[in-house]
């Protein structure tokens, strides 16, 4: 009973880790999962420079043990958000590090439903595309509209609904104008 009791003493004595609350609660295969985290008051201080100064990772283990890094990013204010999209159902674990204490060393797990989520696109040859879950060929039929992030939105609404109908998958279009003054507008 000896050998016993010193794992109990050596669990005891490792410090504890900080579970965090439980991510993406309604996460399902194939479909994005955002895990936000808000700077703490305490620590926003010490960057200068937070866009630049302010580390974040996540490394996440998937149902069948394969593992994905994931770095975070700044929405524009306070917030920072880790984004994964669950390539498999089942239970996710992930463990954060970062330079901002109150985040480094967290770990937390969640659970991603099945999902009808056909994948991602992925090249099938030359000319076609297919989805990587279920193996479904895709035909990429799409549109230009160069004046999409300037044009009233009403019109644009009636634009994507029209393509949708005569089964176009994509559109594209400029997002940074040649023309300054739609720069400093958009």
């Amino acid at each position: 009973m000896k050998w016993l009791r010193a794992p109990l003493w050596l669990c005891l004595a490792l410090p504890a880790v900080a579970q965090m609350e439980p991510p993406c609660p309604e996460a399902r295969a194939m479909q994005v999962c955002d895990i936000v985290f808000e700077m703490p008051a305490a620590e926003g201080g010490r960057f200068k420079n937070p866009y630049l100064e302010v580390n974040l990772q996540a490394e996440f283990r998937s149902p069948k043990f394969r593992t994905f890094l994931m770095p975070g990013f700044s929405d524009g204010g306070a917030r920072y958000v880790i984004r994964i999209t669950p390539v498999e159902a089942g239970e996710w674990l992930l463990r954060v590090s970062s330079n901002v204490k109150a985040w480094d060393g967290q770990r937390g797990q969640f659970q991603a439903a099945e999902s009808d989520d056909p994948g991602f696109l992925q090249p099938a040859n030359l000319f076609h595309w297919k989805y990587t879950e279920k193996q479904q060929p895709h035909l990429w039929m799409g549109d230009t509209c160069y004046t999409f992030a300037w044009i009233d939105r009403g019109l644009f609404d009636r634009m994507a609904a029209r393509r949708a109908a005569q089964k176009f998958t994509h559109m594209r279009g400029l997002v940074m104008h040649p023309d300054e003054k739609y720069r400093k507008a958009f």
